[in-house]
């Protein structure tokens, strides 16, 4: 399915290319705009199909910039369109230890022999405003493709980076790029909604490797999925105690220990001290990340919410409910929300976003405790 969807990308886009040129609007300012936009997203989809030739599962495609415009799974890969056609990146990981190091060598660096090729071929192109808005296009998708950056979630991203930095990682550091056939197994009964027979799979895999990133990543969210956050807590815990790891895997990892230990307080189950551990894991990861990260925003709502801060949850709420590129993210904010306005009084705000939550969500593992929170807003605490 992958492997269709990437090739009818590839062939639309050229197609489009195709009929800007027959009617004629390839030529002046607007034709080296629609080669620039054009010429980088095919150089993504490029890099897409490279990493898939190469033996990476494909998470997830993103076509385009900016504020998210639709969002569809298409078998195993989350395919994310962007307000802006400019450039597409693949984010994935391998299903196999198998020459694992090999495969991101092959994936990334056939990606940049590519698009080289494609540059070389347009500076065959008449001189020109499609010619420069192309090779501009193609040549800004290429030093994208070598800086470093993380998904909303801090998860690994594709690119020449990853081509500079996998020579220099640990044995222990590269096993957080695959994802094996059990962990693969299991994320497919969570997409059936069988959470049991997904963790069981999971606890299997890591009784037999504990040292698999992805398992953890997955365990940790399907005991989120089934309400059990105080095990959540345990398990992302559990993760933070091997440090020796891809940046955006440690940033994950802190984000989710920070969201497991502000979920369980507003659940009505706080850990000890929950409020000072969690400020300390989003921190740090905040600080690794840099600005921007949509997801760390969002766990910064939260805490903010839970902490009183009513006027900054709902400003950051609000930003990552923009940046929000599914119905399940969407969700959280709206919660999130409730929790907030719900610190400054305001009863009929609270009820739109809480109905809005559970319209999209009925079953949603957080309605219970933003209820209960919500019906006896807590006063600002220590914890």
């Amino acid at each position: 399915m992958t492997w269709a969807v990437l090739i009818v990308a590839l062939v639309a886009v050229s197609a489009l290319a195709g009929w800007l040129f027959d009617v004629g609007l390839w030529w002046g300012p607007p034709g080296l705009i629609a080669a620039f936009a054009l010429t980088s997203v095919l150089s993504g989809l490029i890099g897409a199909l490279t990493a898939r030739v190469a033996g990476i599962r494909l998470d997830r495609v993103e076509i385009g910039a900016g504020g998210v415009v639709c969002s569809k799974k298409v078998g195993t890969t989350r395919l994310v369109f962007r307000r802006v056609p400019v450039t597409a990146i693949w984010i994935g990981a391998a299903r196999t230890r198998s020459r694992l190091r090999l495969r991101f060598w092959v994936a990334h660096l056939g990606f940049v022999l590519a698009v080289v090729g494609v540059i070389a071929l347009l500076t065959r192109l008449p001189d020109g405003d499609v010619r420069r808005g192309a090779v501009v296009g193609a040549t800004l998708a290429l030093i994208l493709d070598f800086l470093p950056s993380t998904d909303e979630r801090g998860h690994r991203s594709g690119g020449g980076w990853q081509l500079l930095t996998i020579p220099f990682l640990s044995e222990s550091a590269l096993v957080g790029w695959f994802v094996t056939e059990q962990v693969a197994t299991a994320m497919a009964a969570v997409d059936r909604g069988d959470l049991d027979r997904a963790e069981v799979l999971l606890r299997e895999a890591l009784a037999e490797d504990p040292g698999q990133a992805s398992a953890w990543m997955q365990l940790s969210a399907v005991l989120f999925d089934s309400g059990r956050f105080v095990e959540a807590v345990e398990v992302t815990s559990e993760m933070l105690q091997h440090p020796d790891a891809p940046l955006p895997l440690r940033i994950g990892r802190l984000n989710n220990h920070a969201w497991a230990l502000l979920v369980a307080a507003e659940a009505g189950t706080p850990v000890d001290a929950w409020r000072d551990r969690s400020r300390r894991a989003l921190d740090e990861a905040e600080e690794l990340a840099g600005a921007g990260n949509a997801t760390l925003m969002s766990t910064r709502a939260l805490y903010e919410a839970l902490d009183g801060n009513a006027a900054v949850a709902i400003s950051l709420a609000r930003a990552a409910l923009d940046e929000a590129f599914d119905a399940e993210l969407r969700v959280e904010e709206m919660l999130t929300l409730a929790v907030a306005v719900s610190r400054v009084d305001d009863e009929a705000a609270v009820d739109e976003w809480l109905q809005a939550a559970v319209d999209l969500s009925p079953g949603h593992p957080r309605i219970p405790g933003v209820r209960r929170l919500v019906a006896a807003p807590e006063p600002r605490t220590g914890g």
